[in-house]
């Protein structure tokens, strides 16, 4: 894996579009335009640390590490997507995600409230990002 380039891994598992729309803002947002000359090894290097993390056969140490490294990340996007006026909305109960209105997502939450995007990213299980947005899948 250290000599195939991240971008043409990512391509072939996901598709041009997933590149597109979630691997290259977050490879972009991580690496600048380093990602480029970056290895697909980093991509499985950082999965499979999160897949470890929530193991349940890891020891306390590791686990400590794990929360504090995918904090990291998460302050990152986080700090670098408000510097740029993206509105990001955490701690809500997601019901239903759909694209009524040309061009938005909407995003309705078990508070009754409804906030419109130009794009969504879920950090849910495929299985249940498909239930909550079913029009978006097809």
């Amino acid at each position: 894996m250290e000599r195939i380039p991240v971008e043409k891994w990512l391509i072939r598992w996901s598709g041009q579009r997933v590149f597109e729309k979630i691997w290259l803002p977050l490879l972009k947002a991580k690496l600048g335009d380093h990602y480029k000359e970056t290895s697909a090894s980093f991509i499985w290097s950082n999965d499979t640390t999160y897949v470890r993390c929530t193991q349940n056969r890891i020891e306390e140490g590791n686990v400590r590490i794990c929360h504090r490294r995918l904090q990291e990340d998460y302050y990152f996007f986080y700090s670098k997507a408000s510097s740029l006026g993206v509105k990001i909305v955490l701690n809500s109960d997601v019901r239903k995600i759909s694209s009524e209105i040309r061009d938005k997502i909407s995003v309705e939450t078990g508070s009754s409230e409804e906030y419109m995007f130009d794009f969504v990213i879920s950090t849910l299980p495929s299985d249940i990002s498909v239930r909550i947005a079913p029009d978006l899948w097809r």
